[in-house]
């Protein structure tokens, strides 16, 4: 894949066109617009035709036209889609009415034609793309930055206040924000391991997306970045040199003999340690995680086999509680085990393809791990599509291997 991209020239249209598709899906369009807003200028209108679906459109329609027309995993999405529209709208009586849009529908239609529109566009531009998406995320980051100095307004960022004491206070979802800034520290390790030429300094990469995360004691994206780091030293502890592994050894040892004290330094000085060292049945008003939990499993046990519907999936159990952050209890709860077979059988299709790639291949393990983690605490979002499309051209990769070894 390296060397084709190095001698293909790069079609202007086609990277305008993923350009506008990432800047929509990452939002980065939100963000221009909302400061120009703030400045006076009239909000550009029909954002989602300009910014997702023309440049989609075309790209889609230029692979057609070239006869390299390519829609992956189309029979389980409409699978998918149609099972769960008819559930919403017609299992669960009349006095239950679904989101409009249906939420969960809704989500996998950008990821998964995002992906269809990224697959289109072909391996070609696969280094670009993942580049870009890294350089999106940056700027989103800068905004955020220039926000919480005063420079900008975007979001109304600021230092909390009663439930969101020592962490960052916004009218936009920092977490998710932190989780994509995961997710650019991990491409760019994936496009170094794949032997693309990459910015230089890894550790300024490191250093520019990681404080927001800390600044807005982001749990989720805390044990993501975990996570990184856990694949990072599996998949390089070989090209490791010795001293370092030592010196890596004698520090995780010490932090074992003084581990009481360093956990009490973190809790008391760093807010999101503080957040993680809390059980929280009640973190703030209407959102307990652990009782989210609680809740929609015993939904899903009063309904195993079609659910109780998505906006029911963790209602009536406790004040408050009207859905869970653990996205597969509530999805459990939602369709029961009809919906989550199909749903998860999808998302495994879309990030690890089978189970052979997944234990075999470390890029594919890893945008599944990832993927995997992050809805232990979040819904999908448009994001993911970004990995999935990794994914999809490393198992292509991977069976070109495996059929020369062969």
């Amino acid at each position: 894949m390296t060397s084709s991209i190095k001698n293909t020239s790069l079609n202007i249209n086609i990277k305008i066109a993923i350009l506008l598709v990432l800047i929509f899906i990452l939002r980065s369009n939100v963000f221009v617009f909302k400061t120009l807003n703030n400045w006076g200028i009239p909000q550009f209108q029909y954002q989602e035709l300009w910014f997702f679906l023309i440049p989609g459109i075309y790209i889609v329609l230029r692979a057609y036209v070239n006869s390299k027309l390519k829609i992956p995993y189309l029979n389980i999405f409409l699978l998918f889609v149609v099972i769960h529209y008819f559930m919403e709208n017609y299992f669960y009586g009349a006095g239950y009415k679904p989101h409009s849009p249906i939420d969960l529908i809704y989500r996998m239609y950008y990821i998964y034609f995002t992906f269809i529109i990224l697959v289109n566009a072909g391996g070609d531009y696969f280094e670009y793309t993942l580049k870009i998406f890294i350089m999106l995320l940056a700027f989103n980051t800068a905004a955020i930055y220039l926000d919480l100095i005063g420079v900008l307004n975007i979001a109304n960022i600021d230092f909390g206040t009663r439930g969101f004491e020592g962490r960052l206070n916004s009218d936009i979802n920092l977490n998710l924000v932190n989780d994509q800034n995961v997710s650019a520290i991990i491409v760019f390790f994936i496009l170094k391991y794949l032997g693309y030429k990459v910015f230089r300094s890894a550790p300024l990469i490191i250093f520019y997306f990681c404080p927001l995360i800390f600044l807005n004691a982001s749990r989720g994206s805390v044990g993501l970045l975990v996570l990184g780091i856990l694949i990072y030293l599996f998949s390089y502890w070989g090209q490791i040199k010795i001293y370092t592994k030592i010196f890596m050894l004698l520090a995780f040892l010490s932090l074992l003999l003084i581990e009481t004290n360093i956990f009490a330094y973190l809790v008391s000085n760093i807010e999101v340690f503080n957040r993680f060292s809390m059980v929280q049945l009640n973190e703030y008003e209407g959102e307990g995680r652990i009782l989210q939990i609680i809740a929609s499993w015993e939904n899903f046990i009063k309904s195993p086999i079609y659910g109780l519907g998505y906006n029911s999936a963790s209602a009536n159990v406790f004040a408050g509680i009207t859905r869970s952050n653990f996205h597969y209890t509530q999805i459990l709860a939602s369709g029961g085990i009809s919906l989550f077979l199909i749903y998860f059988y999808f998302l495994f299709k879309l990030f690890a393809q089978n189970i052979q790639m997944l234990f075999t291949d470390k890029i594919i393990l890893t945008t599944f791990l990832f993927v995997f983690v992050t809805l232990f605490f979040r819904r999908p979002d448009h994001f993911l599509a970004v990995l999935a499309f990794i994914a999809y051209f490393q198992s292509l990769k991977y069976g070109s291997n495996r059929e020369k070894n062969e």
